[in-house]
């Protein structure tokens, strides 16, 4: 045992190298270790079942023998503490807890977990629990481990564990500086016709079934949200001035359109500002359509 304890002592200190890689089980160095050196002593180190697979036994005796270690390390002292209120049992030379469930048909396991009191290997346990339950939180990681293993003060331990995940701080992180919402603009809550304030935009390419490449143009009114569609095959001008008609045949023609600062949206712009917008209006009584284009580089300035 003290053999086997030397082995571990020194990987237990630098637990945190290399935490994010760890794989297989939560202890599958450790085991491998274990297992191997138990191989060299039975059978010698020149024998060539060392480098046979590793089997159900033999990781079952490593992880027995990883377990004595780490609670050859909790004193008697800090047991003494919770002799009063929770009743330990030995099995095997592994310290375990009797539970209230023992009349039960529950796994042995989760009727007598076993005790693992704070250590670096066992916040990787935790660490590998939470990764494993794809970052959950505090309670269903402790939820989980408590199905084996009995922690002494779980929560804090599991807790501190989990403060420390960059997953978890990257996606729960909060800004240093207060986000103050900005208000909506005057063409956002003017109580218009709709579409009378139209955003366009195109979506990403979508491939046909003769390999033809197209694209959606979608028209979304900036007040009460509606979306109409258009079909183009082109990213000239001239296709999606043809879309913009069919827009306007069907839902009306809008007074402002905010556009993107793409190429065919800037075309459109000049191609329609060589239009008489005067004689339109006196013969059609087509009101002049007001274009508002974003800043170059940044397609979510506006808050559409």
């Amino acid at each position: 045992m003290e053999q086997l304890k030397n082995t571990i002592s020194p990987t237990m200190n630098n637990t945190n190298k290399g935490e994010e890689s760890f794989g297989e089980t939560w202890v599958a160095g450790r085991y491998r270790s274990l297992v191997m050196q138990n191989r060299s002593i039975n059978l010698g180190a020149n024998s060539y079942k060392l480098t046979k697979e590793l089997s159900y036994e033999e990781i079952q005796k490593a992880e027995e023998t990883l377990i004595r270690i780490i609670q050859s390390e909790w004193s008697s002292d800090k047991r003494e503490k919770y002799t009063q209120t929770i009743q330990f049992y030995e099995e095997n030379k592994i310290l375990k807890v009797r539970s209230r469930l023992i009349l039960g048909q529950d796994p042995e396991n989760f009727v007598g977990p076993t005790v693992l009191a704070d250590n670096p290997i066992v916040r990787r346990l935790i660490a590998y629990a939470h990764k494993t339950l794809h970052h959950a939180g505090v309670q269903t990681t402790l939820s989980h481990l408590r199905e084996r293993f009995w922690i002494p003060r779980g929560r804090r331990v599991v807790k501190e564990v989990l403060q420390k995940c960059v997953t978890c701080r990257r996606y729960t992180s909060k800004p240093v500086v207060p986000v103050i919402p900005v208000p909506l603009s005057v063409d956002r809550i003017n109580r218009v016709a709709a579409f009378e304030v139209t955003v366009a935009d195109l979506a990403n390419p979508i491939y046909l079934k003769g390999g033809e490449k197209a694209w959606i143009v979608i028209f979304m009114c900036a007040v009460y949200r509606a979306i109409h569609l258009e079909l183009v095959t082109s990213l000239s001008t001239e296709a999606f001035m043809q879309a913009m008609r069919r827009f306007f045949a069907i839902k009306g023609r809008s007074s402002i359109m905010y556009m993107d600062n793409g190429t065919n949206f800037l075309g459109t712009s000049r191609a329609l500002s060589n239009l008489n917008w005067q004689e339109i209006i006196d013969e059609c009584a087509i009101q002049k359509i007001k274009w508002h284009f974003n800043i170059p580089a940044a397609p979510w300035y506006g808050g559409w």
